[in-house]
């Protein structure tokens, strides 16, 4: 967690992919009950979602976007993390 940027980072199989999703929305929801506590906000129009792993194993999971604070967020094949641009 940085001043302006937090990660949420999840192992799963890909069978696991709905139980993760839904754990992933719930620690979001903390985090962000957590920020509102310390009167700050997740902004999650902001929000990007990765998922890494081998193409094989890509290629299985069923999941596009992922409903967060009630916006829905895309999953993405590329993403900047500390300056380093990620790409699947």
């Amino acid at each position: 967690m940085y001043a302006d940027d937090c990660q949420v980072y999840l192992n799963t199989s890909v069978e696991d992919v709905p139980l993760a999703v839904s754990k992933f929305a719930a620690c979001v929801a903390d985090v962000n009950a957590w920020l509102n506590a310390c009167r700050l906000r997740l902004n999650a129009a902001k929000t990007q979602l990765l998922w890494l792993s081998l193409s094989q194993l890509l290629d299985r999971v069923d999941c596009h976007d992922v409903l967060v604070l009630g916006t829905h967020v895309t999953i993405s094949g590329t993403t900047r993390d500390l300056g380093v641009v990620i790409r699947l």
